[in-house]
């Protein structure tokens, strides 16, 4: 399976998920120049940006350890620019990050 796969699949399972925990999906694979945001959602009145990393083998590993600098800036510009452009921006929103690791077995 390629790696593009794989990410896909990862991030159904986050999604799903989510959406088990109550959070609304707004979009999925948001891109913009310079960088992607995977999941955003809504729960309780907030917005939530969801980074989803997906580890093979079933290997325990805390998903802040595969967020290197990179891609935090990425995903910040990213968000600054969806925040930006999004259609539902008619009120200030309370955004927070999340990060969510699936694994295989």
């Amino acid at each position: 399976m390629s790696l593009r796969k794989v990410g896909r699949f990862g991030e159904l399972l986050a999604g799903a998920y989510l959406k088990g925990k109550g959070y609304k999906i707004l979009e999925r694979n948001w891109y913009c120049q310079g960088g992607e945001i995977d999941i955003v959602a809504l729960k309780n009145g907030r917005m939530v940006f969801v980074e989803v990393k997906y580890v093979r083998n079933n290997r325990h590993i805390d998903p802040w350890d595969l967020f290197t600098r990179k891609k935090q800036r990425s995903l910040l510009r990213s968000i600054s620019k969806y925040l930006k452009e999004a259609k539902n921006m008619s009120r200030d929103w309370d955004c927070y990050f999340k990060a969510v690791c699936c694994s295989s077995p």
